[in-house]
């Protein structure tokens, strides 16, 4: 019990400095997506194009459209899609709407970043030998007050925190800002 404490705090830091780190989104959560305006409308676009196909006209293709350029059908291959970003979102869309999950997966992509960059630094900090020598019982987590924890928790932030990926968010490249997967990736 007391590893999943350590957990829920760690996730607890992340989240609150996503919060502060991309205000005012917080406070504009149901009403404007992240971003100057440029780019974020066009993946807004995607999320809702995604889900739109798959769910409300039941078909696979998500990668031809013939409505951005009507009559002409476009083959959507070479646009930036993100169609991981489309299918999580469809049921945050079917609850909470459009706006709301593409502020979801963006405060997401910057805390599971941060909490999977820790993950990955307490494993590469922890003692030799382990997981072999250490019980299973035990969790894999440094103690809080250890500097391995610390070291841990600042590989979170500067991974998940850098300046390209809050300016990437700021201007609304969701895709871009999208790398929480790669620490999971080396971990698993």
């Amino acid at each position: 019990m007391l590893h999943l404490r350590r957990h829920f705090f760690v996730l607890l830091i992340y989240t609150l400095a996503a919060l502060a780190l991309t205000w005012p989104l917080a406070r504009n959560f149901t009403t404007h997506m992240a971003g100057n305006g440029i780019d974020d409308p066009a993946l807004g676009w995607n999320l809702w194009w995604v889900k739109q196909r798959l769910v409300d006209q039941v078909n696979l293709d998500i990668f031809h459209v013939g409505w951005m350029f009507h009559p002409v059908e476009i083959n959507l291959a070479f646009y930036t899609l993100t169609p991981l970003n489309g299918l999580l979102s469809i049921p945050l869309q079917a609850a909470l709407g459009l706006t709301v999950a593409s502020n979801l997966l963006l405060l997401s992509s910057f805390v599971l970043s941060a909490y999977g960059a820790f993950l990955l630094s307490a494993l590469l900090l922890a003692p030799a030998g382990y997981p072999s020598q250490i019980p299973a019982s035990h969790s894999p987590l440094p103690t809080p007050h250890s500097p391995m924890f610390f070291a841990a928790l600042l590989a979170g932030v500067v991974y998940a925190f850098a300046s390209s990926k809050l300016f990437y968010a700021a201007l609304g490249q969701y895709n871009i800002a999208s790398s929480q997967w790669i620490p999971f990736c080396v971990l698993y």
